[in-house]
């Protein structure tokens, strides 16, 4: 009782919200994320010109569903590297401020997180919802079940930011920056075998990409789609914890 009457939750509040600020200024400093927006924002239009174009010769769900595909093999790049230099390439940094300021390492490392998963998940919803929508716009046979759209932006979504959380954990542990991005590269291109092996096959990259037509189209399963779902927000939530656990013992 008289640890939680020493405990000062208004000024964790304060000090977590000021330092998200600042992480989220930097993010928007950034000229890849820049870039990346700008590019995946002409392609997100051009998808609305290509659409109304394509006719019978592709179905929308066919050519959404390669949208969301190219946004997740290019976009886990971007957010790769973004997410494991996170804390990595601060370590000087991140020691000055822990030791000679009042930050403390929980709100450092959950200004981290919270900081990537905003900030992927807006660059990912500014783009995807509108090209979404022009691709069932305009597109002459329209085949896409707002639902199934849904269903799908939101579960690769969640592959995402389970990515991101992933490259901090990572990047928590490490202190060299290039090594972590192999480290975090590596994990990324062997989910599929790992969750093959752990006989979670169904929430491999590559079954999804695979199974986004359909999906799209409104064949699903809607067990199916929040199974997966769930499994990555407890993903998402294991490798946060990891990253504060391992932030917390670190030897700065």
């Amino acid at each position: 009782m008289a640890l939680l009457a020493r405990w000062n939750w208004r000024s964790d509040v304060r000090g977590f919200w000021a330092l998200l600020q600042w992480e989220l200024r930097n993010l928007a400093r950034s000229w890849m994320l820049r870039l990346w927006l700008l590019l995946t924002a002409v392609i997100s239009i051009l998808l609305g010109a290509i659409s109304s174009d394509a006719g019978q010769a592709e179905a929308a769900s066919q050519l959404f569903s390669a949208a969301l595909s190219l946004y997740l093999t290019f976009g886990s790049i971007v957010f790769i590297v973004l997410s494991a230099s996170s804390v990595a390439s601060e370590r000087e940094v991140v020691s000055d401020s822990i030791l000679s300021r009042s930050v403390t390492r929980y709100h450092y490392i959950l200004s981290k997180l919270a900081s990537l998963v905003l900030v992927v998940l807006a660059l990912y919803l500014v783009v995807t919802i509108p090209a979404g929508y022009l691709t069932g716009r305009f597109h002459a046979e329209g085949d896409l079940a707002i639902a199934g759209v849904t269903y799908a932006i939101l579960s690769v979504g969640m592959i995402l930011v389970t990515l991101a959380t992933m490259g901090v954990a990572v990047s928590s542990l490490l202190n060299n920056t290039v090594m972590a991005v192999v480290v975090v590269a590596l994990l990324w291109l062997s989910l599929g075998f790992i969750f093959s092996f752990l006989d979670i096959g169904f929430l491999s990259p590559a079954s999804l990409v695979e199974n986004l037509p359909e999906v799209i189209s409104g064949d699903y399963s809607i067990a199916e789609q929040w199974k997966i779902v769930g499994s990555f927000a407890g993903l998402m939530a294991l490798f946060s914890t990891l990253a504060v656990v391992v932030f917390q013992r670190k030897d700065l």
